[in-house]
């Protein structure tokens, strides 16, 4: 095999078998996300270990990967980020986490790489349906289990390892269905809601509209709003959309005031939205760390740090050595900011800002917006949710591309 030009290639499986598992895995993962092997170590990581086993055992050829500008600020980014974490192993003593992010983020990142170019779009669709229409089914249990006063299910698969911390808050005004918490529900439901209103797909639109609203996350609420108002605005001038649209607000209008008088959860469960995304604005503190993260213990960081990060993931590692308590927690941009580094911070600006450019080739911007949206309020990076979502952009890119 001439090498000379191996980055140049493109390689894709042919087999609609592999593409078709890819597509499910994809549509999967973010669900499995929560849950282990054994111990801690992730499902979805021995996902990956499967895919990556595929991609050196059963391609006698050799692999090739595009290596386009499409993808080649997508890939860098997590490469670049991950050398540079190395540099953390001299001012760190947490080198076991430290390792285990670093592999975890490479493998993944690798793995995603190959089910891009390898999955079939329309298949991946159709199970993110089948799995979001499984999660309304649980949600409309965890409702009728709340109206009736009875013991409420968590959402967690029984028969599988959790090694995330679950939502407890399931109990009293929010619904989860089977993820840790709402706004993960959220963030599984928006593109898919954003999907299926550019296909003009209404009646699967309302449905996961509604589980969106009665999750009670204000990720969602707000993300709705911005798909619909989006939508609105791409169809203006279309009396069949205008038709469309006044059906479906009236709908939810009708629902939304049966449900706020006739059922105390989704009162409570409203009201605390509204509240949420109120004191955001008003500059409460504990809503407020969503958006700001521990920006202020910045100052803190040594210099060299302040560039190069205190390792992929190890924030609270770092401020625990020093005596401060706090979480790894906080939106995408301050989290990245204050564990990569300064420089990790402008490689993944730049990615954004590429991103942006280059979902408009498939009018996939509502996608985007989606995407920075939850980067704004969640610490999600190479997380499966932050890659599900991405694939709404990459694969029809690469799709438009030939593969």
């Amino acid at each position: 095999m001439d090498n000379s030009n191996y980055f140049e290639q493109s390689y894709a499986v042919k087999n609609s078998g592999v593409k078709k598992s890819n597509a499910m895995i994809m549509a999967t993962v973010p669900v499995l996300e929560a849950y282990g092997v054994s111990g801690s170590f992730p499902l979805s990581l021995a996902l990956v270990g499967v895919i990556l086993a595929f991609l050196f055992t059963f391609n006698d050829n050799g692999y090739v990967l595009d290596y386009s500008d499409y993808m080649k600020y997508v890939v860098n980014y997590p490469i670049i980020l991950v050398l540079i974490s190395c540099s953390a192993y001299v001012t760190t003593k947490w080198t076991i986490s430290l390792t285990f992010s670093l592999i975890a983020t490479f493998a993944g990142g690798c793995a995603i790489w190959f089910i891009w170019h390898n999955m079939d779009f329309e298949y991946f669709i159709r199970c993110s349906e089948v799995v979001a229409a499984i999660c309304m089914v649980v949600a409309a249990i965890q409702i009728l289990c709340i109206v009736t006063n009875r013991e409420v299910p968590t959402g967690e698969i029984p028969f599988l390892y959790r090694n995330a911390l679950w939502s407890t808050s399931t109990y009293g005004y929010r619904i989860n269905a089977l993820f840790a918490e709402p706004s993960y529900l959220a963030i599984y439901f928006l593109p898919l809601l954003a999907y299926e209103l550019e296909h003009e797909r209404y009646k699967k639109a309302i449905a996961v509209l509604v589980t969106i609203f009665i999750s009670s996350s204000s990720l969602g609420i707000i993300g709705s709003l911005i798909i619909l108002g989006s939508y609105i605005y791409k169809r203006r001038g279309s009396v069949n959309v205008y038709k469309s649209i006044i059906f479906l607000l009236l709908f939810i209008i009708i629902l939304h005031y049966l449900a706020y008088n006739r059922i105390p959860y989704y009162t409570q469960s409203f009201d605390r939205s509204m509240k949420k995304i109120t004191d955001i604005f008003q500059g409460n503190k504990e809503d407020n760390l969503r958006i700001t993260g521990y920006i202020s213990y910045y100052k803190q960081i040594p210099f060299i740090n302040k560039f190069l990060g205190v390792g992929l993931f190890q924030l609270a590692n770092y401020f625990d050595s020093i005596g401060t308590n706090i979480k790894n927690y906080g939106n995408t941009y301050v989290y990245g900011l204050m564990s990569h580094g300064l420089i990790s911070f402008f490689l993944m600006i730049r990615m954004h800002i590429r991103l942006f450019y280059d979902s408009k080739i498939v009018r996939g911007t509502i996608f985007w917006a989606i995407f920075v949206l939850v980067c704004m309020v969640d610490g999600w990076e190479f997380s499966y949710k932050y890659y599900y979502v991405l694939t709404f952009i990459m694969v029809p890119i690469l799709k438009k591309e030939g593969f």
